[in-house]
């Protein structure tokens, strides 16, 4: 399962709302993002942040198998790219603010 925002790649997500999220440039160049995953429940959701302007999520739920040991990790496109990690929760239910 991958979700790929440049969709060069064969990703697994539809856009809901907005634009992708590279396109969505803020002054300073960083971006700024929102991930919602549960396994149980077959949701993938991604959005900008801070105002959820777009918003992309999983295009078939039956590809989630809560069966599979699945991992969580990002890779950088281009060399010298960072990222932070700047808030993570387990939480018992998402609010519907996305």
């Amino acid at each position: 399962m991958c979700y790929c925002d440049a969709n060069i790649f064969n990703n697994v997500t539809k856009y809901i709302k907005g634009k992708t999220m590279i396109s969505a440039h803020q002054p300073s160049g960083k971006k700024s993002f929102e991930v919602r995953l549960h396994l149980d429940q077959k949701l993938l959701k991604i959005a900008s942040l801070p105002d959820y302007s777009s918003i992309a999520e999983l295009d078939y739920p039956s590809k989630i198998d809560p069966t599979v040991a699945y991992r969580f990790f990002f890779s950088m496109q281009n060399f010298g790219d960072m990222m932070k990690i700047s808030n993570f929760r387990i939480v018992s239910k998402f609010d519907d603010k996305m």
